[in-house]
C-alpha cells in the first residue's frame, strides 16, 4: 500500500507539471500563430497593431485565470494590464464562477472579428489550427484541475493510515525484544518509523503541488514567463 501510495503521488505530481506547461506552450503557440496570420497592408497596420495588443492582453489573462484557478488565491499574479478593456466585461469577468472559458470565448470571437475584417489574413482552415490550441489548453487544464479537485481516494489512506499507526506500535515492542542494548533498540525504532512515516507525509505534500510553499510549482514565475 505505501509503494502504490508513493506511486500515486509521483504521477499526480508530474502530470501537474506536464500539465501546466503544456498550457503555456499551446496557448503561446496559437498567440503566435495569430500574429503570423495578420495582414501585412499598409492600410491595415493600425487595425493589426489593436488586434495585437489586445489578443496579448487576453492571453495573459487567459493563463493568469488558469492558473488563479489552481494556486488556490496564495500567490500574487499579475497579468500584462488591461489597458482598453471595457469596464462592464471586466466587471462580469470578475463575477465569473469559470473566467477561463469567458476569456477563452472573448479571445475566439476577436479572432474571428479580425478575419472578418481583414486583420486576420489567412484562409479558415490553418485558423482553425488556433482554435485547436486553445482547446487542447484548456483540455490539459482541466486535467490539472481534476488532480486539485479530486484527492487520494479515502478507503486507500484510511488503510495506509491504519497499518501505519499499526507498524509504529509492533516496531517499538519488537525491537526492544529483540534488541538488547537499549539504545540500539532506540535507534532501530527510530529509523524504521521515521522511514515510513516521512514518505507518508511526502506523498501528501507533493500530490497537490499548489500553493506558496516551497516545494509548489513555481506559478507566478511560469506567468511572468509568458507575459
Amino acid at each position: 500500500l505505501m509503494v502504490f501510495r508513493v506511486n500515486q503521488a509521483h504521477s499526480r505530481y508530474w502530470e501537474c507539471v506536464t500539465n501546466v506547461n503544456q498550457v503555456r506552450g499551446k496557448w503561446f503557440n496559437a498567440a503566435s500563430s495569430i500574429f503570423a496570420f495578420c495582414s501585412s497592408a499598409d492600410e491595415k497596420a493600425e487595425d493589426v497593431k489593436t488586434f495585437q495588443h489586445t489578443l496579448v492582453r487576453l492571453v495573459s489573462m487567459l493563463y493568469c485565470a488558469g492558473l488563479r484557478q489552481l494556486e488556490e488565491k496564495k500567490v500574487a499574479l499579475e497579468i500584462l494590464n488591461n489597458d482598453g478593456m471595457d469596464q462592464e466585461s471586466l466587471h462580469f469577468l470578475d463575477q465569473a464562477n469559470d473566467q477561463c472559458e469567458i476569456i477563452l470565448q472573448w479571445i475566439q470571437k476577436l479572432t474571428i472579428d479580425a478575419s472578418h475584417a481583414g486583420t486576420v489574413n489567412v484562409a479558415a482552415p490553418l485558423l482553425t489550427r488556433v482554435f485547436q490550441e486553445l482547446g487542447q489548453g484548456m483540455f490539459d487544464l482541466n486535467n490539472v484541475r481534476k488532480i486539485r479537485d479530486v484527492p487520494f481516494p479515502y478507503p486507500y489512506a484510511h488503510m495506509i493510515a491504519m497499518f501505519l499507526f499499526l507498524h509504529c506500535c509492533i516496531t517499538a515492542g519488537s525491537t526492544a525484544f529483540v534488541i538488547e542494548t537499549d539504545y540500539l533498540a532506540a535507534l532501530g525504532t527510530f529509523i524504521s518509523i521515521t522511514s515510513y512515516v516521512g514518505v507518508y507525509y511526502l506523498t501528501h505534500e507533493i500530490e497537490r503541488p499548489f500553493g506558496d510553499n516551497m516545494n509548489s510549482l513555481p506559478i507566478a514565475d511560469y506567468l511572468h514567463d509568458m507575459n
